[in-house]
This record gives structure tokens, C-alpha cells and sequence, in this order.
């Protein structure tokens, strides 16, 4: 609750404070395809009885992204 009146104080006293703030994400895929288990849910209604291979040292794509208040960056 202390984060939220902070961020709602700053909002109000300061006019360009929201302009100051930079969103940003980032992923990471391989190429063969297979997702990244950290990064996706998968929700069902019953209990999973299979299973997932990992394959590991395959390559991958990490990329970042980020918006500042006039243009984006992409990073890969």
C-alpha cells in the first residue's frame, strides 16, 4: 500500500512524471521451436499425466524491448 500512495503522490505533484517512466520486457525462444516452461502457463481443468523432453545447448533468441515516452527499442 506504501508503493501505490507514493506512486499516486508523484503522479500529482510532479506533471512529467508519468513521461519519465520507461516499460520494458524481454523473452526468450529457441529455435527449434520448443517454448520456455518458465514463461508459459498452462492452465487445465484436469491434472496432467504427461510429460515434457527438455533438450538442452539448442540455440536461442533472447530479445528486449523497451518504450520510452517517444520511441522503442529492440534489442536481440
Amino acid at each position: 500500500m506504501t508503493f501505490v500512495t507514493d506512486m499516486l503522490s508523484r503522479i500529482e505533484d510532479i506533471a512529467e512524471f508519468l513521461h519519465r517512466i520507461m516499460f520494458f520486457d524481454e523473452a526468450c525462444s529457441r529455435l527449434s521451436g520448443i517454448a520456455n516452461r518458465l514463461n508459459v502457463r498452462l492452465w487445465r481443468s484436469e491434472k496432467p499425466h504427461d510429460y515434457h523432453e527438455l533438450q538442452r545447448g539448442s540455440t536461442k533468441v533472447e530479445v528486449w524491448c523497451g518504450r520510452p515516452r517517444h520511441c522503442a527499442f529492440l534489442f536481440y
